[in-house]
């Protein structure tokens, strides 16, 4: 009987070497399961043990004594219980709508930031220059901050881009800053965003730009947003028209640019239906 140490598992060595010694004293059946009693190693080790020492024997005899101790020790084994197959349903609330593109966000929102439907139109000229927005800070395109806004970041801009941008770099910066704004809408409404309808996304992310889905200096929600997240969506939509711009444009006529936009947006949110929550049992 020839072998290497290479031969023998390091955990298992010691019982190998026990039972190689057996073999060659001439040993019997009884002494082998007695050594292997005197064992405080896990029944597991214990067949490992023999059975790499029968792969290392040419003895058949020995071979025999291993297969007899191995069936003892097997009817020895505690059964183990089969394992319970553990059923789940699906982590998943609802059928995800599928994502809207960013051309699909930007389309939505450029009717309502710009004057008519051209944006070739004369009229919108006035996006492709460094201009001042309403709060005074130094703008281009549609509601692109240059730098800070500062007169000193606009000439920086104009300095390296020349006094004018093209339609084409006035989409590219304007998707840019719908980006950001999905992301808003996105964060704000985390839990849920992959179950709303790609209207209601359109929606949440121009009133994200129209800077109405934050309230200033406060970390307090308004109250549409607030019903939003407890799926309260006809409730949520006469809450956004609650607006004070919104009631005095009404009040002035109600036929303008900012009207329309934000009954738009209130009808994408009251046509929202609440989506069917699935948990686990």
């Amino acid at each position: 009987m020839k072998f290497t140490q290479k031969q023998i598992d390091e955990g298992v060595k010691d019982l190998v070497m026990a039972l190689l010694a057996t073999a060659a004293t001439g040993a019997g059946l009884k002494y082998s399961y007695d050594q292997f009693n005197a064992s405080r190693e896990p029944i597991e080790v214990k067949i490992q043990a023999a059975k790499q020492a029968k792969e290392i024997s040419d003895d058949p005899q020995f071979d025999k004594t291993m297969d007899a101790l191995l069936r003892k020790y097997k009817s020895a084994e505690p059964e183990k219980e089969p394992e319970k197959a553990i059923l789940v349903k699906p982590n998943k609330r609802y059928d995800l709508n599928p994502e809207v593109p960013i051309e699909q966000f930007s389309k939505y929102i450029i009717p309502s930031e710009i004057y008519g439907n051209d944006l070739k139109d004369n009229s919108n000229r006035k996006f492709l220059k460094p201009y001042k927005d309403d709060v005074g800070l130094w703008t281009i395109g549609i509601g692109h901050l240059i730098g800070n806004g500062s007169y000193a970041d606009m000439q920086k801009f104009v300095a390296k881009n020349g006094a004018s941008i093209s339609i084409e770099q006035l989409l590219k910066m304007f998707d840019i800053d719908v980006q950001k704004h999905v992301n808003i809408a996105k964060n704000k409404f985390k839990d849920q965003w992959e179950e709303f309808s790609p209207e209601l996304k359109m929606a949440l992310v121009d009133i994200s730009f129209r800077g109405d889905l934050f309230k200033p200096n406060s970390k307090d929600d308004f109250n549409f947003v607030k019903q939003i997240k407890n799926r309260n969506f006809k409730g949520a939509a006469a809450s956004y028209l609650d607006h004070k711009e919104y009631k005095k444009r009404i009040a002035d006529g109600g036929k303008d640019g900012v009207v329309t936009r934000m009954n738009r947006n209130a009808k994408y949110i009251a046509n929202e239906k609440p989506k069917p929550t699935l948990v686990n049992n």
